[in-house]
């Protein structure tokens, strides 16, 4: 009984604290990106957010631009980044308006939506291998998208991860909205 005790301490203090040390980055992200109002400053801070609180292998950041396309705007590999567009009418940028949740690649295979994707977009997210889908929303406008491939130690992401990787952007969005109303000189 004294070992059960002394296991069951030790596994509550590990998680106790993760899930502080990812309480205090996003409190820690969200005064940084609220300093600013230039929005790629704010991608790079969530950029580095992602790749410091997430066992992520690669993580890309979509946002929207005046055309109505997503494009990269940061990876958390610069090497890996590439020039990748999602167009409006795209199957996928389709579901996350209407269902405004993060899902995995795998599930989204399952839905129609994902049935009536090009080619060239299914083979981008092979190219990408990516394994989560995460919409940036401001109130109902759907203005980016977190794609995930999967975790450096092959797991599965955690509830945990996925709470975190939830809230994040939401934060990111406001700070985008923000920054597009207040643009500033360069």
């Amino acid at each position: 009984i004294l070992v059960f005790t002394l296991l069951k301490k030790l596994a509550n203090n590990i998680f106790i604290r993760g899930k502080q040390a990812r309480e205090d980055s996003l409190k820690n992200f969200s005064y940084a990106i609220n300093k600013t109002l230039d929005e790629k400053e704010i991608v790079r801070v969530f950029t580095d957010v992602i790749r410091e609180n997430v066992d992520v292998e690669i993580g890309y950041i979509f946002v929207r631009g005046a055309d109505g396309k997503y494009r990269i705007a940061a990876c958390t590999d610069k090497m890996r980044s590439t020039a990748s567009a999602l167009t409006e009418d795209s199957a996928l940028i389709r579901w996350m308006r209407n269902n405004r949740e993060s899902i995995s690649y795998a599930s989204f295979k399952y839905t129609a939506n994902y049935k009536s994707m090009w080619e060239s977009e299914k083979s981008l997210f092979v190219r990408l291998r990516v394994e989560m889908i995460v919409p940036i929303l401001y109130d109902e406008d759907l203005v980016g998208l977190v794609l995930l491939s999967g975790k450096r130690s092959g797991n599965a992401y955690s509830f945990a991860e996925l709470s975190f990787i939830e809230s994040a952007p939401s934060m990111v969005s406001i700070a985008t909205k923000h920054a597009a109303l207040y643009p500033t000189t360069q």
